[in-house]
């Protein structure tokens, strides 16, 4: 379009009509009327102002491109980042929920060891305290997980975030 600015418009026109000048009595007769125009115009845009609004605009356009692929990669990378981050929360879960279920046995068959006579009270309050200790790390590792999926569907704008 700005090259476009720099070329000559050249506009005709032209028209026929058969016409009667005047309504009156005397005048009967019909007459031709044939018309011919022509106008040139040509902006020399000696300012440049056209081409830096052009030069510009493209300039613009190319930012915003710019901005647009970086931000595909930002959002690809958090996507990549928040999956990554699923598997070693479920890796750290696996690992809390079977040290979990080793100190629920263990604190199991001390009980049964502490009624027989064989360990004292001490040492089952202490049993009890790892095994309170390994369920509280359970938990937050099982929310720890449940908070990087969450993530990862944020990150990847899933619907089922909801």
């Amino acid at each position: 379009m700005v090259s476009a600015g720099y070329l000559p418009v050249v506009n005709g026109m032209g028209g026929y009509a058969l016409v009667k000048p005047d309504i009156a009595e005397r005048e009967g007769d019909w007459q031709d009327i044939w018309w011919l125009g022509l106008t040139l115009s040509w902006d020399l845009n000696l300012g440049g102002q056209e081409f830096s609004q052009s030069k510009q605009a493209s300039e613009t356009v190319r930012s915003l491109e710019m901005r647009r692929k970086d931000l595909e990669e930002s959002l690809l990378l958090q996507a990549r980042i928040a999956r990554n981050n699923i598997a070693e929360a479920y890796n750290v879960y696996a690992i809390r929920r079977e040290e979990h279920s080793l100190a629920s046995r263990r604190f199991a068959l001390a009980v049964d060891v502490q009624k027989a006579g064989r360990m004292t009270v001490n040492r089952l309050l202490e049993l009890e305290a790892d095994l309170t200790q390994t369920e509280q790390q359970f938990e937050a590792a099982r929310l720890q997980y449940h908070a990087a999926v969450t993530d990862y569907l944020y990150a990847v704008g899933s619907g089922a975030i909801r």
